[in-house]
């Protein structure tokens, strides 16, 4: 299982891992696009589905899970929060 996204000492920025933005293009997202950690898909194997769970699930009660919203390393708990930090990002999140 790989490592999810984890706050380090409460900070938000990512450090380690897959941190960079997706691409973007020159006319619509000039600065990026950001990564948002919402879905799972291709859960055929229950073993390992509940493996994954688990760790959410120990991630998540220790408060340690990272937000789900990822741009320019750091990390965002919703759209609005986005917003505030980057107000001409063109994103429908």
């Amino acid at each position: 299982i790989k490592e999810q996204p984890l706050q380090r000492g409460g900070q938000r920025t990512c450090k380690q891992g897959m941190c960079g933005d997706i691409g973007g293009d020159p006319k619509w997202h000039k600065e990026g696009v950001a990564k948002v950690f919402y879905t799972a898909h291709h859960a055929v194997d229950p073993a390992q589905t509940k493996r994954y769970l688990d760790q959410l699930r120990e991630t998540e009660k220790k408060k340690i899970l990272a937000p789900p919203i990822l741009f320019h390393n750091k990390f965002f708990a919703n759209s609005e929060e986005l917003k505030k930090a980057f107000p001409e990002l063109k994103c429908i999140i």
